[in-house]
């Protein structure tokens, strides 16, 4: 490898660890936990606009996000109660 495309390596690492530091420190749990919420909620119900997403369809959706529009950590709390989501969102279905 060129010692520029090394550079380029290791300047992508560098953005990477201050992203999830950023993510970390200035953004607060309660809203990274809420993100994950929110378009859960969106998708599994339906709406006067739209029907309903079907659980596994939504859950793979938000897991593919993880890193990019949800906190990682917060995707694996998901995870394992990934099956609590569903029977929640089942007792509340239309």
């Amino acid at each position: 490898m060129e010692m520029e495309n090394l550079q380029a390596i290791g300047a992508n690492i560098g953005l990477l660890l201050f992203a999830a530091t950023f993510v970390a420190t200035y953004i607060p749990i309660s809203a990274r936990l809420m993100a994950v919420a929110d378009v859960f909620d969106a998708l599994v119900c339906a709406r006067v606009y739209k029907d309903e997403y079907d659980f596994d369809q939504v859950y793979r959706s938000i897991i593919e996000a993880a890193g990019s529009h949800f906190d990682p950590v917060v995707l694996q709390a998901f995870t394992h109660c990934s099956g609590d989501f569903k029977a929640v969102a089942g007792r509340f279905k239309g």
